[in-house]
């Protein structure tokens, strides 16, 4: 084959490459130009169409709507229903002391539904002098406050409380706390469910189960005297009394049942 006949081939295939590249570009290009389009118009339509009107909780016993809706929706930016859903969904709030978790959705343009599944409590204290119950959770932590009362759970008598805050310890005689804490401790260990804990102003204490006063005298012993309830207890079945603890050591063991 010629030079000249090589070198118009090489021609030819050089066109043909350029025209293919030129194609590519020019979809490419357009692909590129119909996305940014599309994303500005997505971004205006979410901007103006998407503006939050209406928030439902589910899952929340005690606390107000209004309480869990501040603590999610929390920024200049939260009056808009696609962003709440990115930003919790990325970025979960990890602040909410009374919160386990949450999921935000969306259920119209302008509605969303905040599911949320709250922190186990583990008891409450009556807080008579501002007329509201104060829940907490195994940490000490105050969890709600709230005027409802929930069934179910220990409720906790003759302690004094100071002002209380959500998300703060429990605002009590420290050594008290220390006590109540360790006794919910004992008692999850055993498997055993009281329905108070009573503290004494003599800095004894007793508890409730059924018909039964558990009296725990100090707690001196304590893990060993909540120990030996799970074998006592079940014997005392439909029974009324008091179950003295108050005595108990390792060199005195006699436990006594007073029938009422």
């Amino acid at each position: 084959m010629s030079k000249t006949k090589k070198k118009a081939k090489a021609d030819l295939a050089r066109v043909a490459k350029e025209k293919r590249t030129s194609k590519f570009r020019f979809y490419l290009l357009n692909i590129i130009l119909g996305l940014i389009i599309l994303i500005v118009f997505a971004a205006l339509f979410i901007y103006f169409f998407c503006r939050v009107e209406k928030v439902t909780v589910e899952g929340s016993v005690v606390n107000d709507d209004a309480i869990i809706q501040a603590y999610i929706m929390n920024d200049e930016y939260s009056v808009n229903a696609v962003y709440d859903v990115f930003i919790n969904t990325i970025k979960p709030k990890k602040n909410i002391p009374f919160v386990e978790s949450y999921k935000v959705r969306m259920t119209g343009l302008n509605d969303l539904l905040i599911t949320v599944k709250e922190k186990e409590r583990v008891g409450v204290i009556p807080d008579e002098a501002n007329g509201r119950y104060v829940y907490y959770n195994e940490s000490g932590v105050v969890t709600e406050l709230s005027e409802m009362l929930l069934d179910n759970l220990v409720m906790i008598n003759g302690v004094t409380l100071e002002d209380s805050a959500i998300g703060e310890r429990l605002p009590m005689d420290s050594t008290q706390r220390r006590n109540l804490l360790s006794i919910q401790k004992q008692l999850r260990q055993v498997d055993v469910e009281v329905s108070a804990i009573n503290f004494q102003e003599d800095g004894s204490v007793n508890m409730n189960y059924q018909n039964v006063i558990i009296s725990l005298g100090t707690t001196t012993n304590l893990a060993q005297k909540v120990k030996r309830l799970p074998y006592i207890l079940p014997k005392l079945e439909g029974m009324s009394g008091t179950l003295h603890l108050e005595e108990w050591t390792e060199e005195n063991t006699d436990i006594v049942f007073e029938k009422t």
